[in-house]
């Protein structure tokens, strides 16, 4: 059995999702189109059956996923 949280505890982590269903509703209301970036828990025990199967199969794929490169800066090469 889950433990009760108190009131005003620290809610659970979120990261953000775009949709590429053409639409999904969640257990706690949240509604979303094709291309919208919502927030689903972080954490596999907190996410409902639909959040883990939309990751699963692709319909939710994390947003804002990019890499930090260093900056890349042209050399000139001699010619031979």
């Amino acid at each position: 059995m889950a433990k009760p949280t108190r009131k005003g505890a620290d809610p659970a982590p979120t990261i953000p999702v775009k949709v590429r269903s053409s639409m999904i509703e969640l257990r706690d209301g949240t509604k979303a189109k094709r291309g919208e970036v919502i927030q689903v828990p972080a954490d596999e025990a907190h996410q409902t059956p639909a959040t883990r199967w939309g990751l699963r199969t692709g319909n939710l794929v994390p947003a804002g996923t990019t890499i930090d490169l260093p900056a890349v800066t042209s050399t000139e090469v001699p010619e031979e």
